[in-house]
């Protein structure tokens, strides 16, 4: 969706033009990863970007925090109600009704016949939320959405350790817990202590909370950061390797919420908040930060069409290179729709 131009941060739009990239590279290794055989060296480069890249939805939910949060930034129940969440339901509807037609499109032509109970089930998918499966995201954004007023009350009256504290509860029970939660002896809990963790929908909103602390509390050095994000990746990849080498294919530390993507999160944002927080965005970085919405939510026409063509990432090789470059083309095939859209009323307000 795209926002105002003016008084652009250059942080931002870099952490929205890197994560759209990212978005794009998860859904390409879903085209042919199971493919792989483990232990394999294209196996590993999957892995090696599948866990580099993970930081990309949570950094979403941190860039709109930063700018949401923002206590200069004025929003009334009345803006919130009338433009925030109804632009995202008018996105969310039209995408969701856009994929359900592909799919019904798609059967047609495979069957060679037009099936009516696919319409019946579109419907209900419709109605139920049992949206495309990367539309999640906006699922999630109307609930950070309807906790606004809450959280914009809570860190423009917090002092920097209360919202340390705050961080720190979140991390814990919405990051770290849940996770520990699948392993001996955690996962021998029952009762209430099992469910001291949060949702992973709702840790979304503490992500939001992260971002804007990240803005208004800028790292003053890079190297921290840089080791933050640094420690991530290597909890996230090793982590993977060892568990799918003992458990076949274990990809829980690929989560949005786990401890190794939310190090590689933070460690990310607060890299080029301190490098780029106060200065003023160049056309290519800024530009793609705009498409950013869009390409979000078109690329996967382009996705299923490339694996219609049976063009995924386990019949190129090697795969360590043919993931960048299929998402490369992916992520230029969304660009170009987003040019033509975006110059058509409404469709450009509303819908990218």
């Amino acid at each position: 969706m795209q926002g105002p131009t003016r008084e652009r941060r250059m942080s931002i739009d870099a952490l929205k033009a890197i994560s759209i990239f990212g978005v794009l590279v998860i859904h390409t290794l879903g085209g042919g990863f199971s493919n792989l055989a483990i232990g394999s060296f294209d196996w590993y480069s999957a892995v090696f970007w599948g866990s580099l890249i993970r930081f990309a939805v949570p950094v979403f939910f941190m860039c709109s925090g930063s700018l949401l949060l923002d206590p200069e930034k004025e929003i009334s129940f009345k803006s919130l109600y009338t433009k925030y969440i109804p632009r995202i339901l008018a996105a969310l509807v039209f995408w969701a009704l856009a994929y359900e037609a592909y799919d019904i499109g798609n059967a047609a032509i495979a069957a060679g016949s037009f099936d009516y109970n696919l319409v019946i089930a579109s419907q209900k998918n419709m109605v139920l939320f049992r949206h495309h499966f990367h539309l999640y995201f906006l699922h999630i954004m109307i609930l950070v959405y309807i906790f606004l007023p809450v959280t914009r009350i809570l860190v423009k009256n917090a002092s920097k350790p209360e919202l340390n504290y705050i961080l720190a509860i979140w991390f814990l029970l919405g990051i770290v817990f849940p996770r520990l939660r699948q392993y001996y002896p955690f996962s021998l809990l029952s009762g209430i202590p099992a469910q001291y963790g949060i949702n992973m929908t709702y840790s979304a909103v503490g992500y939001g909370i992260l971002g804007y602390y990240l803005h208004r509390f800028r790292p003053k050095k890079v190297l921290p950061m840089l080791l933050i994000f640094l420690a991530g990746f290597a909890v996230t990849f090793g982590g993977t390797i060892y568990l799918s080498l003992a458990n076949n294919r274990n990809m829980t530390l690929w989560e949005g919420m786990s401890p190794g993507v939310a190090l590689m999160a933070t460690g990310l944002f607060g890299f080029l908040t301190c490098l780029f927080d106060d200065k003023s965005s160049p056309g290519p970085v800024r530009e793609l930060s705009l498409a950013s919405f869009c390409i979000y939510l078109v690329h996967d026409f382009f996705n299923q069409i490339l694996r219609y063509k049976d063009i995924m990432i386990h019949n190129f090789k090697p795969v360590l290179v043919s993931i960048p470059v299929i998402s490369s083309i992916v992520l230029l095939a969304s660009y170009l729709v987003y040019l033509v859209l975006r110059k058509i009323p409404l469709v450009n307000k509303y819908l990218i």
